[in-house]
Formats: structure tokens, sequence, C-alpha cells
């Protein structure tokens, strides 16, 4: 599965991402057609969420929510959240908004509260307690018994977005997981190639569901092949003979 963040992306243009491949479905959710009807486009707008689930795993996918900031769907026993948080402003007005969305999300999160939740996305904020918006989110993560995946002492870099003018980096993209989740996840790692644009880097975790996890739709196997090929788009696939439901490689990326 991958989760995309976007900045500048009309709802309509979000038929490209099916021209990366036909092996993905796609649930989108663009902030622009909102700021454009609302007002002059000026500064620089929040983008958009999508999440690409791969086709295999489309009869255990359902989409619940898509709102401006955010969107779920449900795969296998599992609540999964892009979100694109607004820019870090220290305001009043900030905290508010924040708050605002991360209530949206917990009413989602609310109908299903016995479901593990993995919440992945640009936060626009460093995990750190001098942070006002992580102050808030970390009030939010306590409520619903959410922690940080931390980034692995191994990781390309220690950084998930770099400014080449400025040579500034911070990690302000992240995953967060509910706990029970926690001891089923690898620590996250950093994408670092030459063939990604963006000024942030992909993230990647690797999770591996317990069989009551999977859900009752969750069974398909891959079948086997006697010789592996090696695809971008299988990489969700441990090994060829396991459930394709039992290990998820989750990315999150940032296109600009």
């Amino acid at each position: 599965m991958c989760g995309y963040d976007f900045q500048f992306q009309f709802h309509s243009e979000f038929d490209r991402l099916d021209l990366l491949s036909s092996d993905f479905v796609t649930f989108n959710k663009s902030a622009m057609d909102h700021i454009c009807a609302a007002d002059v486009l000026h500064g620089r707008p929040f983008g958009g969420t999508s999440i690409m689930v791969h086709r295999r795993f489309a009869i255990c996918v359902k989409h619940l929510t898509s709102e401006t900031n955010f969107i779920t769907v449900k795969i296998c026993d599992v609540i999964l959240v892009n979100v694109y948080l607004p820019c870090y402003s220290n305001t009043q007005d900030y905290r508010d908004l924040l708050c605002d969305i991360l209530t949206s999300v917990g009413s989602t999160l609310d109908a299903f509260p016995d479901k593990p939740v993995i919440l992945v996305g640009d936060f626009n904020f460093d995990f750190t307690d001098r942070n006002c918006g992580f102050s808030v989110l970390k009030h939010w993560m306590s409520d619903y018994n959410i922690s940080a995946v931390p980034l692995a002492a191994d990781s390309p870099t220690p950084y998930t977005h770099f400014n080449d003018s400025l040579l500034f980096s911070s990690h302000i993209d992240h995953f967060l997981i509910s706990k029970t989740l926690e001891n089923l996840v690898s620590p996250a790692r950093t994408q670092n190639s030459g063939a990604n644009l963006s000024d942030h880097l992909p993230l990647s975790v690797r999770l591996t569901l317990p069989t009551y996890m999977q859900g009752d739709n969750c069974n398909n196997t891959v079948p086997n092949r006697d010789v592996p090929r090696m695809r971008w788009d299988k990489t969700v696939l441990h090994h060829t003979n396991i459930p394709l439901s039992a290990t998820l490689l989750l990315w999150l990326t940032m296109i600009v």
C-alpha cells in the first residue's frame, strides 16, 4: 500500500496516479477545489491525500471518509489514515484548526473502537515537546492509545524533508500506530533515491498482521512462480507463498 500527500493537485488531476500502475486502486481527496472555490488562489495552499492499494487487497478494502486534510480506509481489520496537516504556525488559529482536524479523524476512529489504527502523513512539524502542534497531537494520541514509529537507527537519513536552498532538514513525515501493533511493525526507514524529485523522502515500514487481524476476506494467496520477478509494485510481498495480507509494506511519500 502507498500513501501520498500532494501540493497543488486538483481532484480532476488525480487520474494521473492511474498511469503509475494498473495494479493499484486509488482513494483520493484534494483540498485545492475547496480553496479555489472559497477565494482567489494565492500563497501556498494545502494539497491533498491519496491511498493506493494493490488490487489483490481490493476485496478487503472499504473506503470510510475523505476530508480536506485526511482520507481513511479500512483494510483487513485495520483502519488506515493518511493526513496532510496545515503548515505549522505558533498561533491560536493554528491550534484550533489542528484540533478540528484531529477531532474529525477521531470521529471516524470512534466508529471502529476495536480496530487498530495506522496513521501516516505529512504532519508539518517535528515531534518535539517545544512544538505546539505536537503538544496538541500528543494529547490526542494518548486518548486513542496511539504511538509514533521511530526511525530505524540505520535509516539512510535521520530526516524526511530537506530544503536545498536553506540547507535545512526536518523529520515532519511520520507513522503513528495503535500500541497493539507496536511489536508487529518495523522501525521506519527513509528511501533516499535519485529517482525521487520531491523535497520529501519516501518513508516505509513493514507490518506483519496476525491471522486474527486479517479479516475473513483477506485470505488470498499469491500463486507460486518458478522464476521470481522483482517488481516495485509487488513490494507488499515478503515471500511468494505466504498470504498476501500477512505482510504489508506501507509507504509514505510527498509529490510536489
